[in-house]
This record gives structure tokens, C-alpha cells and sequence, in this order.
């Protein structure tokens, strides 16, 4: 993905709040991380984890290649979590933290949510977290079997899909590093909803590296896939929770009347490897 651009990282980190991530995962990697104090957030993006974590107490060292997503990460952080939070600019294969003390690794623990796709030399990276820690918690996505917005649009233009082979790569090293881990399946739904279906559209056209040429095209494929809701709707819409007409914001003196919304499925693999 291209964090280092301004807008892409902008994009994301927009979108992945608006539709709540990483909602439930916050609770699980903390009942996980029980009795850690510590925790390496590799691939941090701009917060989404590293935040809600510091804010139970816990210091976090966010380790961030991307510029633009620190930059964004920065403006999140308040004065009252602020000394529970560092900030790495770079990537996990060239951080040099000091090597922690027995007692120390006891107490910290490694998260690496959905951030593994760039790592070049997994089999030393996953090494790596398990000299500085005595836990780790890696999620990775599986797209071929999630059902997202982006995907179906992909499909719809008749664009590749992105599948990564990932989880098995992960799964080989970790068999071959005679690593003890457990995984589990989870699945998560997170509605994308918006009131400007040409914003939308203009989106996706950068998102999906597309021309203006392509914007009636993709807008038209947003009418089709999305389902709506007016202000005035009181009926659950059949696979979707409902959209109560107190979750529509007012902008200005009006207040939107109707509203898009497609529920993307997440289907991904939560990983805890232990030392």
C-alpha cells in the first residue's frame, strides 16, 4: 500500500475510523496482553491500536516506516496518554531497541496487526520479536474470503484481486522456526456508510488507480452494491444492522437525509506466538 503518500494515508486512516477498526480486536489483544506492561506495535499506522492501549496504561513503542502516517499519528496523541507513547520512524527490520532484560521481556509484549505484508525477511523479523518479547500478536487478512466494498468494485471493473499468500508464508516460518503459536479465526463487520456518493466515487478512483474517465462507471456500481437508508426509514434492512436516523450528522443547518452503506466482511487470522 502507498502509506508514504499524503492523501493514500489520509484516505485510510478516514475511512478505517469511520467504519470503527479496529473495534473489538482493541479488547482482544489487551486480554491477551495480560500482565504486560509494554507493548511494540510494529507497523503502528497512525494509531489505531497504539492509542486505545496507551489509554488502559500500558506504554507502547509504535515502530512506523510511513511518514505521512506518523504525521497523522502525532495529531491523535493528548496530553493525557502523551508519556506512554514513542514513536520509531522506521521499519521493524532496522529498529535498534536496547535488548531487553529477562524481567523486561516478561513484561512487554509485540503487536503486528496487518502490517507483516511488508516485511522483506520474515523468518529474522519474527526472530526478532521474540528476543524483545515473551508474546506476540500478529493479524493477518484474508481477502479471498473477506467481502469488502474495494473488493466487489474490483470485481465489478473485472481488476485482479490483491490476494496475498501471506498466512502461509507466516505459517511455514513459523513451522520452520519450531515456534509455538495458536490461531484463530475472526471475523468482523464494519459498514461503510456515506451521504456523497460522488466523493465516494472519487475515492475509489484514486484508491484503485483509475481514471476520471471511470467516474460514472464506478458511481454507477456504488448505486448498485450499496444499500440506503433515509432519515425518515424505521425498517432493518435484511444482513444489516440498522442505521437509526440519530447516527445521520447534521452539516450546517440541514441534516442529510439519506445515506449509503454497504456492511464489509472481514475474515482474518489472529496469531500468538509465544517464547
Amino acid at each position: 500500500m502507498k502509506f508514504n503518500d499524503t492523501q493514500f494515508a489520509i484516505d485510510y486512516d478516514t475511512r478505517m475510523s469511520a467504519e470503527g477498526y479496529p473495534g473489538e480486536l482493541v479488547n482482544l489483544v489487551h486480554n491477551v496482553f495480560t500482565g504486560c506492561i509494554h507493548v511494540i506495535d510494529i507497523g503502528a499506522g497512525s494509531g489505531h491500536f497504539a492509542i486505545p492501549l496507551a489509554q488502559r496504561g500500558l506504554s507502547v513503542t509504535a515502530i512506523e516506516p510511513s511518514a505521512a502516517m506518523v504525521a497523522l499519528f502525532n495529531e491523535k496523541i493528548r496530553d493525557d496518554f502523551r508519556n506512554r507513547i514513542i514513536i520509531n520512524q522506521c521499519r521493524w527490520e532496522d529498529w535498534r531497541g536496547q535488548s531487553p532484560r529477562a524481567g523486561e521481556k516478561k513484561a512487554t509484549a509485540i503487536l503486528c496487526a496487518y502490517s507483516i505484508y511488508g516485511i522483506t525477511d520474515l523468518y529474522c523479523s519474527i526472530e526478532k520479536m521474540l528476543r524483545y518479547a515473551h508474546i506476540a500478536v500478529i493479524f493477518i487478512g484474508d481477502d479471498a474470503a473477506s467481502t469488502t466494498l474495494s473488493g466487489a468494485i474490483r470485481k465489478a471493473l473485472g481488476i485482479p484481486s490483491c490476494a496475498r499468500d501471506s498466512r502461509e508464508k507466516l505459517v511455514s516460518a513459523l513451522d520452520a522456526l519450531n515456534i509455538n503459536y495458536t490461531r484463530q479465526s475472526i471475523t468482523q463487520v464494519r459498514r461503510s456508510a456515506f451521504s456523497d456518493i460522488n466523493a465516494e466515487s472519487e475515492y475509489f478512483i484514486r484508491h484503485l488507480g483509475l481514471s476520471s474517465q471511470d467516474a460514472a462507471r464506478v458511481k454507477q456500481i456504488l448505486l448498485e452494491l450499496c444499500s440506503t437508508l433515509r432519515q425518515s426509514d424505521s425498517t432493518r434492512h435484511p444482513g444489516t444492522a440498522e442505521l437509526h436516523p440519530a447516527d445521520i450528522p447534521p452539516i450546517g443547518n440541514n441534516t442529510i437525509t439519506q445515506w449509503y452503506f454497504f456492511d464489509n466482511i472481514y475474515c482474518d487470522s489472529m496469531f500468538v506466538l509465544r517464547s
